[in-house]
């Protein structure tokens, strides 16, 4: 996951949150936390399905801000469901 600023962040509240969120739960653990001038790169680990270990790796840029003329856009998953 790529993250993009809107605005100035606390780099340690960000890391305290997702501590917090990956702490109440037995399937995630956090791999490293690396603190670069330009940004903050987080790999967080989980339990597979298929694989031992999956990764999760989160990208956060203290640099680039997203456009300042953005539209919100909704998503809908036309997949048809598969019954239980």
């Amino acid at each position: 996951m790529d993250f993009s600023l809107v605005g100035i962040i606390n780099t340690n509240e960000v890391e305290n949150a997702i501590r917090e969120v990956v702490s109440d739960s037995n399937l995630f653990s956090i791999k490293e936390i690396k603190k670069m001038k330009d940004s903050i790169l987080i790999k967080i680990f989980c339990k597979g399905i298929l694989t031992k270990c999956n990764a999760l790796r989160i990208d956060i840029s203290l640099k680039n801000q997203i456009l300042r003329d953005y539209d919100v856009k909704s998503y809908m998953n036309f997949i048809a469901q598969i019954p239980k």
